[in-house]
């Protein structure tokens, strides 16, 4: 799927929003190079990307929310985590390292803006710099965790478990 800079209104050019707390683990010179080469999106809720999909890009959200899920052909679909500014979406990066398919489906949830650094240009920064290195082993242990958990409540949980703790979650409480 091809990113474009959309408005409410349709396509728009805008400028790209201030690199400052986007990227904090990227040197000056990698900050330079996301200026030079990062393309500004912005997008209203909609379908962001589909499974199988190609990934010519690593997006850097400013600001909105992208959910990310699983789809089955019989409609049920299990959310697997929710990307914010200041997050990655783990998948994404990994379709473009690996050069594979996009695995699962993305949704913007809010009004989103950010950047989109193509792929070469984030296998650049991944190769040169070590602070990005280690956010993206915290972030893929993070998420997987958190895949880890699911598969657990879903697969070995009660059905009155886990209905309590949507409720809970529902209401503002807490599950722990």
């Amino acid at each position: 799927m091809v990113l474009t800079t959309t408005t409410a209104a349709g396509p728009a050019a805008s400028p790209a929003p201030a690199l400052g707390g986007l990227a904090p683990w990227v040197s000056p010179a990698g900050q330079a190079l996301l200026a030079r080469h990062g393309q500004p999106f912005r997008a209203v809720p909609s379908l962001f990307r589909q499974e199988g999909d190609r990934c010519d890009a690593v997006t850097l959200l400013a600001a909105g929310r992208l959910r990310v899920a699983k789809r089955r052909s019989s409609g049920r679909e299990i959310t697997l985590y929710v990307v914010r500014p200041g997050e990655l979406c783990v998948l994404e990066v990994l379709a473009v390292l690996a050069g594979t398919p996009y695995r699962a489906e993305a949704t913007i949830e809010e009004p989103a803006a950010g950047i989109s650094v193509p792929t070469p240009v984030f296998r650049d920064l991944a190769d040169a710099e070590p602070d990005l290195r280690a956010f993206l082993y915290r972030s893929f242990e993070a998420r997987l965790t958190l895949a880890l958990d699911l598969v657990g409540d879903v697969a070995l949980g009660t059905l009155e478990a886990r209905l309590a703790g949507a409720v809970l979650r529902h209401a503002g409480g807490s599950t722990s």
